[in-house]
């Protein structure tokens, strides 16, 4: 790796070939572009119009994976596609005392339902994210205090759109993507076993009934679709223990 003497660029190279791997450079506001500047500011403003957030630094990163303009604040944050000048995702930080309490409790009572009631109280943190990628238009995301369980509900719907039981993917029940192939060559549900084992947390998080859609699978991931209904993405672990929902409306956008 070679740093800069003011600790402001970095740029990581492979020993023997010589080759750059990675360039991530540190700038100040004002030494970006006025078009970035607008971008950043005018989707903070679009997903909160009440608060005033501020951008402290710039970073532009460019990697194999990723070719971005990084603008970054203690309460907010902006990706940019340096290619397209186009938002990949945006994030807003915030306490539970400056939520709608009528959200808290959904994520509350959600988490309550995700746990069997047994799960800790939730984080006093919650963000707002915009993400292109995901199809995220606005949601808030949830966590308890323990880390075990992600709540994520419509910032314009104030309904719960995605839910994941952390401790059902990991230590003992986590497998490896490069593994994932292998250990779900044969679907482990048919389909009317897979609306059978969803269907429980589908009704009592989501207020969803499965009953009637379709499915189809990919090795771990299942899919439920219905004509005229949300579409529910769902994952499982080896033991068959369904640990991730998201729920994504006929248009698309996840809101």
């Amino acid at each position: 790796m070679i740093a800069t003497k003011n600790n402001r660029g970095e740029v990581l190279v492979t020993k023997q070939e010589g080759k750059v791997v990675s360039v991530s450079v540190k700038l100040k506001w004002s030494e970006v572009a006025a078009d970035l500047q607008n971008t950043a500011t005018s989707t903070l403003k679009e997903m909160d119009n009440q608060h005033v957030f501020t951008i402290d630094w710039v970073e532009r990163i460019n990697w194999e994976k990723e070719n971005i303009w990084l603008f970054k604040g203690q309460h907010a944050s902006v990706s940019i596609d340096a290619a397209t000048g186009k938002v990949n995702a945006a994030t807003l930080n915030y306490t539970t005392e400056q939520m709608d309490p009528k959200v808290v409790d959904t994520a509350q009572k959600t988490l309550k339902s995700l746990s069997s009631g047994k799960a800790s109280a939730l984080l006093p943190e919650v963000t707002l994210v915009k993400e292109s990628q995901e199809r995220l238009d606005q949601v808030w995301i949830f966590m308890d205090t323990a880390r075990k369980y992600r709540i994520v509900i419509g910032a314009k719907t104030g309904k719960v759109v995605a839910a994941t039981m952390i401790s059902e993917f990991r230590d003992g029940n986590y497998t490896a993507d490069e593994d994932i192939p292998k250990v779900f060559a044969k679907p482990f549900f048919t389909k009317g076993t897979a609306i059978a084992a969803a269907n429980p947390m589908m009704k009592q998080a989501f207020n969803l009934d499965l009953t009637g859609y379709n499915v189809s699978s990919n090795y771990n991931v299942y899919t439920f679709t219905k004509k005229g209904k949300p579409t529910v993405t769902a994952s499982i672990n080896h033991k068959g223990v369904f640990y991730d929902f998201a729920v994504t409306p006929e248009n698309g956008l996840i809101n």
